[in-house]
């Protein structure tokens, strides 16, 4: 009979650890999901795009003072704040159809949702 619990014992920690990994790339999915919704309005992108022109900003200006001392001849590499720039910019304007579209469906939706409110304020509707 020992044998018998053993396997048992064994089996029970082998769908334990399956389980366990189901509910993690579970999770990780559904992470995945939250981020790209988060991501794809255009209010977070906006905010994104700000944050990535601050932080270039920022980038360029702390490179700026330590090479203001540099010999004037020397060739220089591309700045991480025009890379990061161009990549923001890239990106941005090949989404930025779809973030149209769903700004002006966001727009048609609250415009659906406030006309039977204002119409049923206005006396001229109630019969």
């Amino acid at each position: 009979m020992k044998r018998a619990d053993a396997l048992n014992a064994i089996y029970s920690t082998e769908l334990t650890i399956a389980q366990s990994r189901e509910n993690t790339l579970t999770g990780l999915h559904r992470a995945n999901i939250a981020l790209r919704s988060t991501l794809s309005r255009p209010t977070t992108l906006v905010l994104v795009a700000g944050a990535a022109g601050v932080f270039g900003f920022w980038l360029q200006r702390r490179h700026a003072t330590s090479e203001a001392s540099a010999d004037v001849s020397a060739i220089k590499p591309p700045s991480s704040a025009g890379v990061v720039l161009a990549l923001v910019v890239k990106y941005g304007m090949q989404l930025w159809p779809v973030i149209m579209q769903k700004f002006q469906a966001t727009q048609e939706q609250g415009l659906e949702h406030a006309e039977p409110d204002l119409a049923k304020d206005d006396p001229l509707y109630q019969a």
